[in-house]
């Protein structure tokens, strides 16, 4: 019975050690030949254009909306049910287009329309909503240009939290351009 010592092998991007076969090279077609060792190490492909950055984000998560749309049209046609709609919505889009952003939904759905009964939670979810928002911009690389503050100060005046929240959401699908 021999015993035979294994081959010492190669470094990421290092020589490869005497003894040791080289990896067969693919045919001038492109794809590597079946049972040959590259078989065995697929090339990962690129990333789509824009569809993620850095930390994971993706911007393409959160969609662009008129908002004109959003503040008046939607809700008037809908009676009022359309902002029920696009809260838990947008919140939904920003956990999605920024892992560091933790909210559920839902939750933030509760705090502003049956959570108006209690008087707080629906103004601390607006806020938080906002940061939400500068944090995906920050991480769209846009820089945070949403205030949170204006966007609660806005709730008193004709529910414009909603358009100015939305201008500053489409910035973000934007920034892919």
């Amino acid at each position: 019975m021999s015993h035979q010592q294994p081959e010492p092998s190669a470094a990421p991007g290092g020589p490869v050690p005497t003894g040791v076969p080289a990896p067969a090279q693919p045919p001038l077609g492109g794809a590597p030949a079946p049972g040959s060792e590259m078989a065995a190490y697929p090339t990962p492909a690129p990333p789509a254009h824009g569809s993620r950055r850095a930390g994971g984000v993706r911007p393409t998560a959160v969609k662009s909306r008129n908002v004109l749309a959003v503040w008046f049209l939607l809700p008037l046609i809908t009676l009022g049910f359309y902002y029920w709609y696009w809260y838990p919505t947008i919140n939904a889009e920003l956990r999605d287009a920024d892992p560091r952003v933790q909210v559920s939904p839902f939750v933030a759905w509760l705090a502003v329309v049956p959570g108006a009964f209690l008087v707080l939670p629906p103004f601390i979810s607006m806020y938080n909503t906002g940061k939400r928002i500068a944090t995906a911009q920050a991480s769209a690389g846009i820089g945070s240009s949403c205030n949170p503050l204006i966007g609660v100060l806005l709730m008193f005046v004709f529910g414009l939290n909603t358009l100015y929240y939305q201008s500053e959401l489409n910035k973000i699908p934007a920034s892919v351009r």
